[in-house]
């Protein structure tokens, strides 16, 4: 097991306890790799299929999330304005998109308790 495995799993040990203990029963892929990126941080390959860029994951992830901001500024301020607002990523990765999106959210004002984000 990776050291960001192992991390992962103690934090979700204490959220989780039962499902911590159905993802320590299942067998470790092959398929799946951590690779060391030119900024510090770290991607997976996944049957060979890189999932964030090599060379700055975080900054690929600020760029997207800021264009996806850019491209639903009036939903966002709507949601600002007291409706029910829900964000569905499909995907996690190593999360630096979604660290990003929740930081976007917080920087904005846009994120509220009525502003759900669901990671699938």
């Amino acid at each position: 097991m990776t050291d960001h495995w192992q991390k992962n799993i103690e934090v979700l040990r204490g959220c989780d306890a039962e499902l911590c203990s159905r993802l320590e029963r299942e067998p470790a892929s092959v398929d799946v790799e951590t690779i060391p990126c030119r900024s510090g941080d770290v991607t997976a390959r996944v049957r060979g299929v890189t999932l964030h860029s090599t060379y700055d994951p975080r900054q690929e992830a600020r760029k997207l999330v800021a264009d996806f901001v850019e491209q639903h500024q009036s939903e966002f301020d709507r949601a600002r304005g007291g409706t029910q607002f829900f964000l569905v990523i499909l995907g996690f990765g190593m999360g630096y998109h979604v660290e990003e999106l929740i930081a976007a959210l917080d920087r904005t004002g846009w994120y509220s308790d009525r502003t759900r984000v669901v990671v699938i």
